[in-house]
């Protein structure tokens, strides 16, 4: 027994130690020949491959943060080369979730929120939106919307499923607004802002950013200004520097896609702010304050954009008009809808009705999309599908109220300051979404998740400890 305890254990260690690190090296050596001749094989066979091999361990250790990623480069998926990225990650992601589930490192109680209603709304309406495919003119125009849906929904119910902790839902909107910003950064690094408009900018010189449209970016930015005002609330004071500074690059943005819906809708989220956050109206005063004076800024420096922007002549640049016909359409299919994605299609018939129409070139020949996410469901859904998609959204901004509200009768200010956040953002993007078919756009999804995942988090959290984190 003394000669046992004199042994020098180091020996054994040392040699474990070198044995792990001669396997890793190995293990990294074999990685990289793998992919290096996968890439040498099928480029976008080598791209999977490194993904799988460097993403899904990240995904498995910290599966929190791997969502983050996934969010940030959400703000890219437009942008050459990284299109296809953003559905990839999801995958790996979703791969390595139920990978935890079944590994039981991951309890059913943390993975799913307590309220189901949200994950019942969104299984109807994917069923019903699929279902009209039986009867549309053009079935295989509306395989892409329907892929694009199930990755949506994908991503909520990954988001209302991983997002357990207070720390986890500081992290999904920090990476909401941080996206926002490089994408703008991006773009601007890009030459988006000058004269040419470099590859990031529409043949008008507007900002597209990684979104691919002004429009578009300025849809996802608007909300991204309100999450950060409520991260900002208990911030520390270097954290409100940086938020601060991300709202004055996201304030840019938005001005600089010159795009009207998303002032109107950066308008409708300032009102309502002040109306549901009375005991931050500095706060909010200050945040407008500060946007306010960065457009008055960029317009100054650039007065061809305030022009566009104000040069409203009433038909939203050929929207009235493509509206025009799409209520034609709902007029003959008001229930069941003509299926999704047959909006280009049916359209160009209904140019020919009686009534004076302008911009047909951008019916018959751009097959132009409705630029209405409710009147295009209504068309291509029926008013089956819109409804179902407005319960989706009533139950989202439901739970998000009543998670402020208990959160407020605990008086934990941080996480009250969060849900409200959340519904002004969802609302901001729901507004920007009245010009816009944008229904494909995951950031629309991650905003409905955040309304029940507060709310789980508040029937989850005890009542002694509101400041405490949920386990990770």
């Amino acid at each position: 027994m003394a000669t046992r305890l004199l042994q020098d254990p180091r020996p054994v260690r040392f040699a474990q130690a070198t044995a792990g690190s001669a396997a890793l090296s190995i293990a990294a050596v074999g990685a990289s020949i793998l992919i290096a001749s996968a890439l040498a094989y099928n480029t976008k066979l080598g791209v999977a491959l490194m993904l799988a091999l460097c993403f899904v361990p990240l995904a498995l250790l910290r599966l929190q943060l791997a969502i983050c990623a996934w969010i940030v480069l959400l703000f890219f998926s437009r942008a050459s080369g990284l299109e296809a990225l953003p559905d990839k990650l999801l995958l790996f992601i979703t791969v390595a979730w139920i990978g935890l589930l079944v590994g039981r490192r991951a309890t059913s109680r943390k993975a799913l929120v307590p309220d189901r209603a949200v994950m019942v709304w969104v299984a109807a309406f994917v069923l019903w939106v699929s279902l009209t495919l039986a009867w549309a003119p053009a079935p295989g125009a509306g395989e892409r919307p329907i892929k694009e849906l199930l990755y949506g929904g994908l991503g909520l119910a990954l988001v209302l499923g991983a997002t357990v902790g207070r720390r986890h839902v500081r992290w999904v909107m920090m990476a909401f607004v941080a996206g926002a910003a490089l994408s703008v950064l991006w773009g601007v690094a890009k030459g988006g802002l000058s004269a040419s408009g470099g590859e990031v900018a529409d043949l008008e010189g507007r900002l597209q950013g990684g979104a691919g449209d002004p429009n578009y970016l300025a849809a996802v930015l608007v909300p991204a200004v309100m999450l950060a005002a409520g991260l900002a609330v208990q911030a520390s004071a270097a954290r409100r520097v940086l938020l601060a500074a991300a709202t004055a690059v996201i304030a840019v943005g938005i001005v600089a896609t010159q795009s009207r819906g998303g002032l109107v809708a950066g308008g409708v989220c300032a009102v309502v702010a002040l109306v549901i956050w009375r005991g931050r109206r500095g706060l909010i005063l200050a945040l407008i304050g500060l946007v306010v004076a960065v457009a008055v800024m960029f317009y100054v420096a650039n007065p061809a954009a305030w022009h566009r922007v104000q040069a409203a002549n009433g038909n939203g640049s050929g929207r009235v008009y493509i509206w025009n016909v799409a209520w034609r359409i709902v007029h003959d299919h008001t229930l069941f809808g003509v299926g999704i994605g047959q909006f280009p299609q049916v359209s160009p018939h209904y140019v020919l009705k009686p009534g004076a129409l302008e911009y047909v070139h951008l019916i018959v020949d751009q097959h132009a999309p409705v630029h209405n996410v409710y009147l295009q469901l209504w068309v291509e859904a029926g008013i089956i599908g819109l409804l179902l998609f407005l319960g989706l959204v009533v139950t989202s901004l439901a739970l998000g109220w009543r998670a402020a509200r208990r959160f407020d009768a605990r008086g934990d200010v941080e996480m009250s300051a969060l849900s409200r956040a959340s519904i002004i953002a969802l609302i901001g993007m729901l507004t920007a979404s009245f010009f816009l078919s944008n229904l494909n756009a995951d950031q629309l999804w991650v905003l409905l998740a955040l309304g029940p995942v507060l709310y789980g988090l508040a029937q989850r959290q005890p009542r002694a400890s509101p400041s405490l984190d949920a386990p990770g």
